[in-house]
């Protein structure tokens, strides 16, 4: 068993005493030759890898009696990656435009006497453009893996940047979901919970604080987050306020050089670089979709978008007692009453009578006291025996809060909401009726369709 080389960095001492040995101590654990598992032990957690199996096996179960090596040179995380080389036969659907390709960039590399004897030059580069998520990236590493030229994955925020930028060993793209809705519903919150759920670390991240005024440092700042994602995974990173820095590109003036659209390159950068066995998880908060730009939306970046409407009675039942859950509160307060006549309100509005209520109660508590001392010592030792009354939360309390309510969401702010809602579903498609053919012929004919449509695809020339 030896461990990958990413995760030992700047480790020392025997890994087999530190991580090995409490993870299979009396466990019984089975592993596969070639298995991959995470190892976590005091503040860092080593990836291992099971090279071999004596005698010669594919599995077995790691009992008390059982032997492990671990001497021997860290397994390169870019051998590992390797093993999952991309080829022709994993990009569907792009039959004429990888012909296309296939003929400028394989021929001169395999056949480069062909140009030769006819006196032409082969091309020096080609530049592949199109929608975000369309495989630009898979197509050109799938011909470079089937030619077995060298790949040199160089992504562009790397080269604008005022220090020298790693290249990103992992090419397997994170998962993310993006959460939008009005201000105060619980974005924020709702993203803390399912880390602390997950027991995952939690790692807070407000847009604005990525943007400085130096030329290069905003990425770098992006880049620094994620190294520390990377570093403490399980992690969940957050992205508050993500319109801050995630708007439409190209539409800015002013912006200091676009300096906002280097950060957001970086932070596609980042996401696509994103290995999936280091266990981060991405989630970005915004009251702003409408702007957020597309490229961040595609599938496997914050593919997943969630909206978070305005709570109805039963959750604002819940915020309530949520609010007051470690608060005397007495009991002639009817809460769903409350939660009845606050249509409309956010979660942060409704904590925000809490916490109103809470501060007349507060008030009403030390004008008593002071009360009582002003009273005397005489009076104090008449009422000497009787207990001092817990200070409660009254209805007149709440009533006094309501009277300062306020919605901090509008019904044309809702509006706009519902309607980016329904646009999403039309723009991506949801909602479409697929049915297979009822009929076996039909079927068949579709096939046939399709195969003749496929031919004549992969014809250049044609």
């Amino acid at each position: 068993i030896l461990p990958l080389d990413d995760t030992v960095e700047g480790i020392t001492g025997n890994l087999f005493d530190a991580y090995l040995k409490p993870y299979f101590v009396d466990a019984f654990r089975p592993v596969h030759k070639g298995d991959l598992f995470l190892v976590r032990g005091g503040m860092r957690s080593v990836e291992f890898k099971v090279m071999e199996i004596d005698p010669a096996a594919d599995y077995c179960v790691v009992a008390p009696d059982t032997e492990i090596f671990c001497e021997g040179e860290p397994v390169k995380r870019e051998d590992e990656e390797r093993l999952d080389d991309v080829g022709y036969d994993d990009v569907g659907g792009m039959g004429k435009p990888l012909t296309l390709i296939r003929e400028l960039v394989e021929l001169p590399l395999r056949h480069p006497q062909l140009f030769k004897s006819i006196g032409v030059k082969p091309p020096k580069g080609i530049l592949l453009y199109g929608p975000p998520g369309s495989g630009k990236t898979l197509i050109a590493r799938a011909v470079a893996n089937e030619t077995g030229a060298f790949f040199f994955l160089i992504n562009g925020p790397e080269i604008m940047s005022k220090m020298a930028g790693e290249s990103e060993r992992n090419l397997r793209k994170s998962k993310g979901v993006l959460l939008y809705g009005p201000p105060g519903c619980g974005k924020t919150l709702l993203a803390k919970a399912i880390a602390n759920e997950c027991q995952a670390n939690f790692i807070s991240i407000k847009g604005p604080e990525l943007l400085t005024m130096w030329f290069g440092e905003s990425e770098a700042n992006v880049r620094e987050i994620f190294d520390k994602a990377r570093q403490s995974a399980p992690c969940v990173l957050f992205f508050d306020e993500l319109d801050s820095i995630a708007t439409q590109r190209g539409g800015r003036v002013g912006d200091a050089g676009g300096a906002a659209d280097r950060v957001l390159n970086q932070l596609l950068t980042e996401m696509d670089g994103m290995n999936a066995k280091k266990t981060v998880f991405i989630i970005g908060a915004t009251n702003r979709p409408d702007i957020i730009d597309s490229a961040l939306l595609r599938p496997g970046r914050l593919d997943q978008l969630i909206y978070i409407p305005l709570p109805d009675e039963a959750s604002r039942h819940q915020i309530f007692k949520a609010c007051l859950r470690k608060s005397p509160v007495a009991k002639d307060v009817d809460l769903g009453a409350l939660a009845r006549f606050t249509a409309g309100f956010s979660g942060a509005d409704i904590t925000e009578i809490c916490q109103r209520a809470c501060k007349y109660a507060i008030r009403e508590d030390i004008e008593k006291d002071m009360e009582r001392q002003r009273m005397g010592k005489d009076t104090m030792e008449v009422d000497g025996g009787q207990e001092d009354e817990v200070a409660q939360i009254k209805a007149s309390h709440f009533e006094e809060s309501m009277r300062y309510a306020r919605r901090s969401v509008s019904d044309a702010d809702i509006r706009k909401y519902q309607a980016f809602a329904q646009t999403l579903q039309q723009s991506r498609g949801f909602g479409t009726e697929f049915r297979f053919p009822a009929q076996p012929q039909a079927a068949e004919a579709a096939v046939d369709t399709s195969a003749a449509a496929d031919e004549d695809e992969d014809d250049l020339y044609k």
